[in-house]
């Protein structure tokens, strides 16, 4: 199996983003902020050396020892391609951010929770859960038919996208980002 490796403009875009001193002092924006997740879920599909220019040691760390040192998580592989990113919040931290989003793919979507520092420029830790074949809408779509249906629905509508917890949770949570 052949492994594409991500063009030369979506790595400039990425390190723009980690590389911003300010980044974590203020809101990323939500373009940025999309950017990110997108990149993060995406870096974790393909796995290899390019890890080591999003994430902090700690959490390459843990990437490697989890996935058996490829960097590629294999649920987020079978999710396919992301084809959108939706925001749930970010909380800015002293030491820099916390940041809740859902990225959809082909396949289903996945929800995460990133903690970026201020410090290291690079993703410290994180967490996905991934959602095969889930349907990332958060809203229901409307019924033309009001009259009610007897079957329940086979495919229920999944929670909206996780907001960030209270700053005190996320430094708990997250105490690298707090001093």
């Amino acid at each position: 199996m052949r492994i594409k490796t991500p063009k030369i403009i979506n790595i400039l875009m990425f390190w723009t983003l980690i590389s911003t001193p300010a980044l974590a002092q203020q809101q990323m924006g939500s373009q940025a902020a999309m950017n990110a997740c997108a990149n993060i879920a995406t870096l974790l599909q393909m796995g290899g050396p390019q890890l080591q220019s999003a994430f902090g040691q700690h959490a390459l760390f843990a990437i490697f020892q989890q996935t058996g040192g490829t960097g590629r998580y294999l649920p987020l592989v079978q999710l396919g391609p992301v084809h959108n990113v939706m925001i749930g919040g970010e909380n800015v931290l002293p030491l820099g951010s916390f940041l809740t989003c859902r990225t959809v793919h082909q396949n289903g979507y996945a929800d995460w929770q990133l903690a970026f520092s201020q410090m290291t420029q690079r993703f410290e830790n994180f967490q996905f859960n991934s959602v095969p074949g889930g349907n990332p809408n958060p809203n229901p779509t409307p019924n033309p038919n009001p009259t009610p249906n007897p079957n329940p629905n086979p495919n229920p509508t999944p929670n909206p996208v996780p907001k960030p917890p209270s700053d005190n949770q996320a430094c708990q949570k997250f105490p690298e980002l707090c001093p």
